[in-house]
């Protein structure tokens, strides 16, 4: 599965970049879960996924020192029917891709990053 680490600019609090990120991807549709002072997550479709293999995403966001680091957290195995594992994979690597690309341009925006 898939992460992706955007490096902070100095000065950026855990606080403003995970505020920046939950406005980007609330934007998109993702329920925003927020799991510690410095953790979060980002659940597709307006309702918590907790299975790895669930066809939607879910994005795993955390501040790490310098670092927002997003993680893929579900990988859209196993499909509906034999052999449609790879294609539903496939789809929310995608999908990872798009989310963290917005999260990645509004820090950017709001000079954070």
């Amino acid at each position: 599965m898939g992460s992706k680490k955007i490096q902070l600019n100095r000065g950026a609090s855990a606080a403003e970049a995970l505020r920046v990120a939950r406005g980007a991807l609330e934007d998109r549709g993702y329920r925003w879960v927020q799991t510690g002072d410095t953790r979060a997550e980002a659940h597709e479709g307006g309702a918590e996924i907790t299975k790895k293999h669930d066809t939607r995403l879910r994005v795993d966001l955390e501040v790490d020192g310098s670092d927002l680091v997003l993680k893929q957290g579900t990988h859209g195995g196993g499909g509906f029917a034999a052999g449609l594992g790879p294609l539903t994979a496939m789809g929310v690597t995608s999908k990872f891709k798009k989310a963290r690309h917005s999260v990645e341009d509004a820090l950017k925006s709001a000079g954070l990053a």
